[in-house]
């Protein structure tokens, strides 16, 4: 396999992804490319720290035993010898290591950009990033709104829409990163869609009599109550069987959902028109904000670069990417699936740019790798459809895909072909790497009785010679994982939890962070708050300020009779690596 200039590499979870991106970030080096002009951009910086812990490693040991699948790869992809490959990478190994590594997430490179141009846009270069500053924009907006005698407009919005006060913010963020014009309509009148359900209802109660089918037709409830209704989402339920080839009822609530659509649609548009009237005061809030905090959060700073490279003239934008593309000449992207249309507008020019052939800056290439079934951030306006979108744009970009599975047994990886090949166009089959046949088993339960189901397949895992410690419970919510411990434990089955949640609600730490309060203000309340965790009254210590806070809250959790190795204090010592002493912390 040669060295494709232009890639797009489809690479399913455990196919080697990771292994592939290093790979082809050293063959880049290998083929004479200093290491600043290669860029390598990921979502997370975990991500971006292990690509380039991964890249480090690779290349210095590249030598060594537990490198050869990279150095065969790198063989392969650079048609060359061992010999040769382990030649030029000695050669050039001064510079790699005197060189800093152009590996960031897309945040912190947008970052990078904004400092280099913000006084283009009135911003002080030496603003620090933070992941969320919408509570200071929201209190903002709240004296803007004060400010412009605009409260009864919000607050009739609020009550035209039935939206809460976080709907409303959450949609004002949203809105307020596009690119939309204000204009007015009128609030839409729900009395068609009502009239509609009621000749409905009088159709459907003379044709059935069953209990559940009934519920859907009552005319004492709101559109809203109508919405949630099997008539309108789960028509397929068995109960309407006996009304589904009746003319005079299909008629009735075709004629019911049309008006029912009609007034939703409206509704929709009507609270666009409202909300587009307070967007300008939303953005006013978040320039205010930035400027007076000097900070600004990662959805500002895409804005802010998508606002400077997208809406001055075509001069000036022409300038800014020349400026930007002198630095870059490969580009490799992670996880391409989870890309806003935002960061694809800002880098879709530097992409051109890298695919167009020799350029300013020579010959460029571009290397981008992901999975649409493993697209997670439509919340933060991720698009898996760009995905597709990129290699349909760019005709010199080549398609491969990795189809080994190298981190799950046969049995799974047949139960994920199986699961997602009438789900995706052209699904590619994964073929297991390993021998073992694995274990797959689907159960559908019904209400309430998960906990008995969940006991069932641990007794049968365990009769298969399945040790509880290699035994993973995953749960949507913090209350299902007390509620599933509380069933086990009495059962005689030990569950060690490890919940998403605050630190501080950890028993265990609470427990040592309230004594250190004690041993260091002496209030009796902090005394009292320990006892009460630990069931133990213990004296008050003198603690050493010449020690790393974890020593001496390790030192705390022994004197407390806690295991200073729990998870808990484990995540605590780690949080307090960034205080000074333990008065500071």
């Amino acid at each position: 396999m040669s060295f494709e200039n232009y890639l797009c590499l489809e690479a399913s979870a455990g196919s080697g992804k990771t292994f592939a991106l290093s790979v082809r970030y050293i063959a880049l080096l290998l083929r004479g490319n200093h290491p600043n002009k290669i860029l390598a951009l990921t979502f997370t910086n975990k991500a971006a720290s292990e690509m380039l812990q991964r890249i480090t490693t690779t290349f210095c040991n590249l030598h060594k035993d537990e490198q050869k699948g990279e150095l065969e790869a790198l063989c392969e992809l650079l048609e060359m010898d061992a010999k040769k490959v382990l030649a030029i990478r000695d050669e050039m190994m001064g510079r790699f290591l005197a060189s800093e590594l152009k590996i960031s997430t897309f945040d912190s490179f947008f970052g990078t950009i904004l400092r280099q141009f913000s006084l283009n846009l009135g911003l002080m270069p030496d603003f620090s990033s933070v992941e969320d500053n919408s509570e200071l924009i929201n209190n903002e907006f709240n004296k803007l709104i004060i400010a412009n005698s605009m409260v009864k407009d919000v607050a009739r919005y609020l009550y035209d829409t039935n939206n809460t006060e976080s709907d409303f913010f959450n949609k004002l963020k949203s809105i307020s990163q596009s690119k939309l014009s204000q204009f007015n309509t009128t609030v839409p009148s729900p009395k068609n869609a009502l009239q509609k359900y009621y000749q409905l209802c009088d159709i459907a109660l003379r044709l059935h009599s069953n209990t559940n089918y009934n519920k859907n037709f009552d005319k004492n409830l709101t559109l809203e109550d109508i919405a949630k209704k099997a008539i309108v989402n789960k028509y397929t339920n068995k109960y309407f069987d006996k009304v589904r080839d009746n003319l005079e009822f299909i008629s009735a609530r075709d004629e019911f959902i049309q008006a029912f659509k009609e007034y939703y649609l409206a509704l929709e548009k009507y609270e666009i028109s409202q909300i587009s009237k307070f967007v300008k005061l939303y953005k006013k809030a978040i320039a205010n904000v930035n400027n007076r905090e000097n900070s600004l959060s990662f959805d500002d700073i895409t804005n802010w670069v998508n606002e400077l490279l997208t809406n001055k003239n075509s001069q000036d934008i022409d300038m800014l990417y020349f400026r930007l593309d002198a630095k870059i000449r490969h580009i490799l992207i992670d996880e391409f699936q989870d890309t806003s249309i935002k960061q694809y507008e800002i880098l879709e020019p530097l992409i051109a740019e890298s695919v167009a052939g020799v350029g300013q800056s020579g010959l460029g290439s571009f290397f981008y790798v992901g999975d649409t079934k493993q697209s997670i951030y439509r919340f933060r306006g991720g698009q898996k459809e760009l995905f597709n979108k990129l290699r349909d744009s760019f005709s010199q970009i080549k398609s491969q895909s990795l189809d080994k599975n190298y981190r799950s047994d046969k049995l799974v990886v047949e139960y994920i072909n199986d699961l997602f090949r009438s789900k995706y166009t052209n699904y590619i089959d994964q073929i297991p790497n390993s021998k073992n046949e694995g274990y797959v088993k689907v159960v559908k339960f019904e209400k309430d009785k998960h906990l008995e189901q969940i006991l069932n397949n641990i007794n049968e895992l365990t009769q298969a010679g399945v040790a509880h410690e290699d035994i993973a419970i995953l749960c949507w919510k913090n209350k299902d994982i007390d509620n599933i411990k509380n069933f086990l434990e009495p059962k005689g089955i030990a569950v060690s939890t490890q919940i998403i949640n605050l630190l501080i609600k950890s028993a265990n730490v609470a427990a040592v962070v309230e004594f250190a309060k004690y041993c260091i203000f002496g209030d009796e309340i902090y005394a009292l708050a320990t006892q009460e965790i630990i069931q133990s009254k213990k004296g008050r210590l003198e603690l050493k300020t010449n020690t790393s806070v974890a020593q001496t809250l390790k030192f705390i959790a022994k004197y407390l009779e806690i295991n200073p190795y729990d998870i808990d204090m484990l995540k605590l010592y780690e949080i307090s690596a960034s205080y000074s002493d333990i008065y500071d912390f």
